[in-house]
């Protein structure tokens, strides 16, 4: 079983794997509110709000709202497809999700953040102040 596969696993029927369009226009979006550094990395000195995060639990902190909308994964390794699935079942599979490649992202389109979990153990949320409509993938 490879490392996506127990990632899966591990997310259970609290996932949709999605298609390699639908994952690309994730990715865009992303990537139009953070954007991405040479060496693969979100931008961080052109995110204003931002907080690196010492421990998972702070994650709740900021994200106690979203439990209910789509939180897609994505990861460095541009092989594997975006994964859709709710926060409360990704914190619950975190060590799956972030081993499957080298740097992972979680991202919600609607409440416009994104957390970052740099391979060199670096953990950072980012939230864009997007006005008006939410973003659509």
């Amino acid at each position: 079983m490879t490392l996506f596969e127990e990632c899966l696993d591990a997310l259970g029927e609290h996932c949709e794997v999605l298609s390699e369009e639908k994952s690309n226009r994730v990715v865009e979006a992303m990537c139009r509110l953070f954007p991405v550094a040479i060496n693969g990395r979100i931008d961080w000195d052109k995110v204003r709000v931002k907080k690196e995060i010492e421990d998972l639990s702070e994650i709740s902190g900021f994200t106690n709202t979203v439990h209910d909308e789509a939180l897609y994964l994505i990861w460095s390794d541009g092989s594997y497809p975006v994964v859709q699935s709710k926060m409360k079942n990704v914190m619950e599979a975190i060590d799956d999700i972030t081993a499957v490649s080298f740097d992972t992202w979680l991202f919600n389109p609607t409440s416009s953040f994104v957390i970052e979990f740099y391979h060199e153990g670096e953990i950072i949320y980012g939230k864009h102040p997007q006005d008006g409509e939410p973003l659509e993938c």
